[in-house]
């Protein structure tokens, strides 16, 4: 194609313009190779309750109830069962992080027990 450019008359045109100019052609795309495919995690294979949990901070607007003011919800999730319990926190210190889930954890009336693994993200709260 510099080839064909330059027997044009166009001499002005590198190699990297060329390029950069066919990723945008539409039958280029439909051509060319497909993009490698990141490995993504599956959780549906995982069937035994209590297992695996996932764990997460949720904010939120600063929501009022008489003197206090909720900055945030824990939410912990069974991968098995999908069953869900979360607690609103008043702020994101780690010691009421901990109690919050100690006391979804440690409360007779839901089923969760404590998880072989609890999987957070990569946030700092944890």
């Amino acid at each position: 194609m510099q080839k064909k450019c330059q027997d044009e008359g166009f001499r002005s045109f590198q190699l990297r313009d060329i390029a950069k100019w066919l990723e945008y052609q539409y039958s280029y795309q439909i051509y060319r190779h497909p993009l490698p495919c990141k490995a993504e995690a599956s959780f549906s294979k995982i069937k035994i309750l209590n297992k695996v949990h996932q764990c997460d901070i949720l904010l939120h607007t600063h929501d009022r109830d008489g003197g206090r003011v909720f900055v945030c919800t824990l939410l912990v999730i069974d991968v098995a069962t999908r069953f869900k319990e979360g607690r609103t926190l008043t702020s994101r210190n780690s010691l009421e992080i901990w109690i919050a889930i100690k006391d979804i954890y440690e409360n007779p009336s839901n089923p969760l027990t404590w998880p072989k693994l609890l999987m957070t993200d990569g946030d700092a709260s944890f």
